[in-house]
């Protein structure tokens, strides 16, 4: 049997090795521990840029000197991203040697989070460098890549030259693939609506510059391979210039197919192509293969190649106006778990918005190009383009922002798990064979009715036109109820009884109880992590398809207890995420005067809470168990609201900040034996914790949260031993990361954050 497209099986094959080999030999390993005093190195200039007032060096080939030579290996294959001072313009390919700080880029502690170690390590930074200061300089550099890099400057300083800086950003993104010139609202305008794509430098990018240089070249009468060659050079000095993102190499590679496989008088496969490109990322870093924009990327072109022809008729024709709307949903449809992975939400929009927005894409490009072609030798087209661009883009401001507006504009549908995503695109894929397999047997049969149509048989003809209309009607109607069964596949959430989520937030608290209908927060907070709310909070509530919280209790006013609901609230971000209640301890009612307010002030309901109030959620009972109101409590700490879960024979008792003076009453109370304890105070021993509470409670598991080397020394070493005593299962959240304990039928299961 023949084998169709052996050579794409090949670097499919090469793909899964490269993955495998991650997996089995050379996944990230924790890491050796670094120097603590400053360290010297010696590193080449790959890139550099300024931000905040710091110049941030990327560094490869780097070599270390003096001692921590010793700790860390002197691999040329590592390199460093440095932050210095220093204002002066460098050169790439310069050599450097800088001393600073080194440190490994943050790990994400919590789903959701942005994980900057794998991020910067798929790019080939493997360190960071703080407070670096250069030392020395070399004087030779590379003349190619200095030169790229300055004409790209050139580029960018005529786009803000006859742009307004708002466009100026825009089209930076387009063009050269740099976004950080763009307002932070546009991003998350663009995300938002789901055409943050168009800002990747993509094959439509360098079809239409690789193709108008081909094509200018082929009219000045130029033979087919010095044109093919001379166009290629071009578009790899492009990327090159550009950074060469992933889907920009993709882009390349596919490009130089399509313009190869003529001169050897073959068509262009595209999935061969693909496949190839793939195969020469995973071989270059097997990591990339896991960024979310390369699988995007190579996603995309999958629809259009092979999902979007299922939707076309046997003869591969299309209405023309519903052409874009179905090479736009196929594209959609083949992203969406990707797109459900890694934002945790799909826009509802989205066709619609790529349909009012992408046919103007080849004219932003255009017009871009033009000035920065003609800006610096003939002004008066540069300032049209100039002129029509910020047409372009206010018309995609305000249309945009219709879409954003419209109820229901993003569905949060959380982070679908891995086997999930694995079963739709297995499915996918075999719906996609089948029913391409199905339509070139009924073309096959439609080309010889055509026949008897010719020689006289009308009616032999009409009958097969007719039973092929008939099956293309039934192969469309399961292909649409099998595609409609993997997206609810997808959006099904995971089942669980009871769920308690202890986030790692530095030194701090927070807690997520959720059942299956109802979500609950014991405190969020943290003196030792800025912005908690943005960047911890809000994505793990994404993360598990959570938009709307039915209660938040605050234990007590405390920043490293309620900085994350404070902060959400003063900035205005309340209205992504619903809460519906806030619960705090009527002990504490004037110390709470200012969160009162602001909750009040976002429309949320507040409820005093004393010893003895009961909340039902669903199957399970949150007892308050302190403080009580007519009891005078020494601090804040003290008067700690305490909560206690009960489900099934599942029991958890949440201390909050509170002391001995609690823990006295918890036990006059009659509770022990619990299964699982939020240890009170993050640990301490002092005037918490005591021997005979946590001798009363003697829980299964118990759970601490508090910061790597904090200043208080938590948790205490008498807290621990004390803990070890009862034969406690304990969890720390600075060395292990978020904890996840749930219940599936009285059975209960934990996770931890890897």
């Amino acid at each position: 049997m023949r084998i169709k497209r052996p050579f794409m099986l090949f670097c499919i094959l090469i793909i899964a090795i490269c993955i495998a080999k991650h997996y089995i030999g050379e996944k990230i390993l924790p890491p050796r521990e670094l120097p603590e005093t400053t360290v010297t190195l010696q590193g080449r200039i790959d890139a550099w840029e300024v931000r905040n007032e710091q110049t941030i060096l990327y560094l490869s080939e780097i070599y270390f000197y003096g001692d921590s030579a010793k700790e860390i290996n002197n691999d040329n294959s590592i390199g460093v991203r440095c932050y210095v001072k220093a204002k002066e313009d460098f050169k790439l390919g310069q050599t450097v040697a800088v001393q600073g700080f080194l440190t490994l880029p943050e790990s994400a502690r919590n789903p959701g989070e942005f994980d900057a170690n794998i991020y910067y390590k798929s790019k080939g930074y493997d360190y960071v460098m703080y407070e670096g200061k250069i030392l020395s300089y070399g004087e030779k550099y590379d003349y190619v890549m200095q030169g790229l890099d300055e004409i790209r400057r050139y580029v960018q300083r005529q786009l803000e030259h006859y742009l307004m800086p708002e466009d100026a950003g825009i089209m930076s993104a387009m063009l050269l693939g740099d976004k950080s010139h763009m307002e932070t609202e546009t991003k998350e305008l663009y995300k938002e609506v789901g055409i943050y794509h168009i800002l990747a430098i993509s094959g439509l990018h360098i079809s239409m510059i690789g193709g108008c240089i081909y094509k200018l070249l082929k009219k000045m009468q130029m033979r087919p391979i010095p044109a093919v060659v001379i166009s290629l050079i071009f578009i790899v000095f492009y990327g090159i210039m550009i950074g060469m993102p992933p889907s920009a190499f993709r882009a390349i590679m596919m490009f130089a197919f399509g313009l190869i496989a003529p001169i050897f008088y073959r068509s262009h496969d595209k999935l061969t192509s693909l496949a190839f490109a793939g195969a020469c990322l995973a071989v270059w870093e097997p990591l990339l293969m896991f960024d979310a924009g390369v699988q995007l990327s190579f996603l995309a072109v999958m629809g259009i190649v092979s999902l979007y022809p299922t939707f076309l008729d046997i003869h591969r024709h299309h209405m023309k106006i519903a052409d874009g709307l179905w090479v736009s949903f196929a594209v959609i449809y083949m992203t969406v778990p990707v797109i459900m992975r890694t934002y945790y939400e799909v826009p509802i929009y989205s066709l619609l918005a790529n349909v009012c927005v992408l046919p103007f894409v080849p004219v932003l490009i255009g017009l871009g190009l033009m000035i920065v072609i003609l800006g610096g030798i003939w002004s008066f087209p540069a300032k049209l383009s100039a002129m029509i661009i910020h047409v372009i883009l206010w018309f995609y401001e305000r249309i945009l922002a219709i879409f954003a507006s419209l109820p229901g504009n993003s569905y949060v549908t959380g982070a679908s798990e891995t086997w999930r995503i694995a079963v739709f695109y297995i499915v996918l894929g075999i719906m996609i064979w089948i029913v391409l397999k199905i339509k070139r047997k009924l073309l096959i049969q439609s080309l010889k009715s055509e026949n008897d149509y010719a020689e006289g048989r009308q009616q032999e003809y009409v009958r097969v036109q007719k039973r092929i209309h008939k099956i293309m009607r039934s192969v469309h109607f399961v292909q649409a109820a099998i595609m409609t069964f993997l997206v609810i596949l997808l959006a099904v959430p995971k089942q669980f009884d009871c769920r308690l989520t202890f986030l790692d937030v530095g030194q701090g608290d927070g807690i997520c109880i959720e059942t299956q209908g109802e979500v609950f927060l014991i405190d969020c907070g943290s003196t030792s992590r800025e912005n908690i709310g943005k960047y911890t909070l809000a994505p793990f509530l994404k993360y598990r398809g959570i938009d709307e919280i039915d209660g938040w209790f605050l234990t007590h006013p405390d920043k490293d207890h309620t900085s994350a609901f404070t902060e959400l609230c003063e900035d205005g971000d309340i209205g992504e995420i619903s809460v519906e209640t806030l619960y705090i301890p009527k002990a504490l009612e004037e110390e709470f005067a200012e969160i009162v307010m602001l909750a009040e002030l976002c429309g949320i309901e507040v409820i005093m809470l004393e010893t003895g109030n009961k909340i039902n959620i669903g199957d399970m009972t949150m007892t308050v168990l302190s403080p009580a109101i007519k009891q005078l409590y020494g601090d804040e700490n003290a008067a700690s609201l305490v909560l206690f879960l009960e489900y099934g024979g599942f029991d958890a008792l949440f201390m909050g900040d509170a002391g001995a003076e609690a823990e006295r009453s918890i036990i006059n109370q009659g509770i022990k034996d619990v299964t699982l304890l939020k240890v009170g105070h993050h640990g301490s021993s002092i005037e918490a914790n005591t021997e005979a509470f946590i001798e009363t409670m003697s829980p299964a598991v118990s759970v601490i949260s508090c910061g790597e080397n904090n200043v208080y020394g938590h948790p205490h070493e008498q807290t621990i031993r004390s803990l070890e005593a009862v034969g406690s299962n304990i969890w720390i959240t600075f060395e292990k990361g978020m904890l996840e304990i749930y219940t599936v039928r009285n059975k209960i299961y934990i996770n931890q954050q890897s």
